[in-house]
């Protein structure tokens, strides 16, 4: 299954074929992302009337708006059907603070895919809701070099870590201070880890952190 990944603050709009999407990160890989959760995915409209309508408006007015946040930091959308949305050549319009729409009358074929849609937010406390557990606490980096990198990439090649982490919980090693009391510049997200460049900091010299991830729980 292909997804992919909205990292801009802004809303667009492009065709889903485009080298624009297909590039959708820009140049560095780790961003400066900041949430630790992300929300169930969401799909409560279809395509059979006028089109997809997987927008923030219409998710807060159902029960999807009790675990959105107010202003999340990025999204992700994916196809129901599991078909490579990047390939399929649709106009759709989308962002973190919009969400996803796709009208059937702006497509060659005059009929949207159904998307399916999460948004990751920044919690001040980050639960690991029922079904799922928290891993142990990682600490594979220290700030010596560039920076603390705690990246899932990194620390998988060291531990087990599930394929697709919902949440991240991150600490200051030594003190278990959460990481958004440091004040510190960091890029953090379940889908990529935790990230601390010391030329990013104010003092040029980043906290030794640690972090955690909530994963399904397998029987």
């Amino acid at each position: 299954m292909k997804v992919v990944f909205i990292v801009v603050p802004f809303v667009l709009m492009v065709c889903c074929h485009s080298a624009q999407v297909a590039n959708i990160h820009p140049p560095d890989e780790y961003p400066l992302i900041n949430c630790n959760r992300w929300t169930e995915f969401f799909n409560q409209d279809n395509p059979n009337a006028t089109g997809d309508d997987e927008t923030l408006t219409s998710l807060r007015k159902g029960r999807e708006r009790r675990t959105i946040c107010a202003n999340p930091s990025t999204m992700e959308y994916q196809t129901v059907s599991g078909d490579d949305c990047i390939n399929n050549g649709e106009l759709l319009t989308y962002g973190p603070n919009y969400g996803l729409l796709c009208l059937n009358a702006q497509q060659p074929d005059q009929k949207c895919n159904d998307y399916k849609i999460r948004f990751c937010c920044k919690d001040r406390r980050v639960r690991c809701p029922k079904g799922y557990q928290w891993t142990s606490y990682f600490d594979a980096d220290d700030p010596t070099g560039t920076g603390d990198w705690e990246t899932l990439k990194n620390l998988r090649s060291h531990y087990p870590i599930c394929q697709d982490p919902i949440a991240i919980d991150v600490r200051v090693n030594a003190t278990g201070r959460k990481y958004f009391k440091t004040g510190e510049r960091v890029t953090v997200s379940p889908s990529y880890g935790f990230v601390c460049r010391n030329k990013n900091q104010a003092d040029l010299c980043c906290e030794d952190y640690k972090v955690r991830f909530c994963c399904p729980c397998y029987k």
